[in-house]
């Protein structure tokens, strides 16, 4: 089933046969970009065998039909959006004889906008690990399962395993801590989107990171570009950033594993911190 975007009702004056009373006439034309659907009235006659629809582009001269038997509306297909075509219907009787065309009506088909997308999946991955990222997309023109589907890494430590690159989901072993970026380009074969999607790869402790701990955290904020941390430090040293889901927790996940000191204060952006996760940070000296 398709959704019609466009509709025009237009009746136009019936058209008579050769012989008394074959008449047929086109009620409505529905439209998007490259399907329209030509309605028309039915012939009272019984002896009529079918209908012809005829349509082109108008300065063509190129006649195209297509019957659909007995019913009484078409749909016609692959048209090329923002082009204005004709139409017409011939009925036909038992004894093959054919109508005289109705009058033609015209359509311009809308222009064709480009797919709708949007990109789900983790934004934060634990290395090593594996990691699905998944688009979505809606189009005027096409049916979701006729999209054209592109994945490619765009920033970040090489991946293993990247598998799914033209469908919707794509899948990589993600081998190395660091930010990495993720580019998905949607075509319809006229238009095309596109989204990128950030990803964070932190590595798991067993232990505590070796250094001194930092224990004061004086400031966190949230900004625009994630969690804001500030912590007191020393001149020309170094930090580890780390963060565990509990406070009895042994586990450590680095977040950033060399921060320079940036004088008395030193601050760090968690780019997915704030959206949901609940944890303690810690920051420790680097030896």
């Amino acid at each position: 089933m398709f959704s019609f975007h466009h509709t025009i009702r237009r009746r136009l004056n019936a058209f008579t046969w050769a012989f008394a009373g074959f008449v047929a006439t086109v009620a409505a034309v529905q439209a998007v970009p490259n399907r329209v659907t030509v309605a028309w009235d039915p012939n009272p006659e019984p002896d009529i065998a079918g209908y012809r629809v005829y349509y082109g582009i108008v300065g063509s001269g190129v006649t195209n039909m297509v019957s659909p038997g007995t019913t009484t509306q078409q749909q016609v297909i692959n048209l090329l959006p923002q082009t204005q075509y004709w139409f017409c219907v011939t009925a036909y009787n038992t004894a093959a004889l054919e109508s005289d065309p109705s009058q033609v009506l015209t359509y311009t088909t809308p222009a064709n906008l480009p797919p709708v997308l949007s990109i789900s999946g983790s934004r934060l991955a634990i290395v090593p690990g594996t990691v699905s990222l998944t688009g979505s997309a809606t189009d005027d023109h096409l049916l979701p399962g006729a999209l054209g589907y592109s994945w490619q890494k765009t920033a970040g430590p090489a991946v293993s395993g990247l598998t799914g690159t033209t469908t919707p989901t794509a899948s990589m072993t993600v081998n190395a801590p660091g930010s990495y970026s993720f580019s998905l380009t949607v075509t319809d074969g006229v238009n095309q989107s596109s989204a990128v999607v950030n990803l964070q790869a932190i590595q798991r402790l067993e232990t505590p990171p070796p250094g001194s701990v930092v224990p004061n955290i004086t400031t966190s904020f949230q900004s625009f570009d994630g969690l804001v941390l500030g912590w007191d430090s020393a001149p020309n040293v170094s930090y580890i950033v780390a963060f565990k889901d509990a406070l009895d927790d042994p586990t450590w996940r680095i977040l950033d594993e060399d921060v320079p000191s940036t004088g008395s204060t030193t601050f760090w952006v968690d780019e997915v911190g704030g959206q949901g996760q609940q944890g303690f940070y810690g920051i420790f000296q680097k030896p």
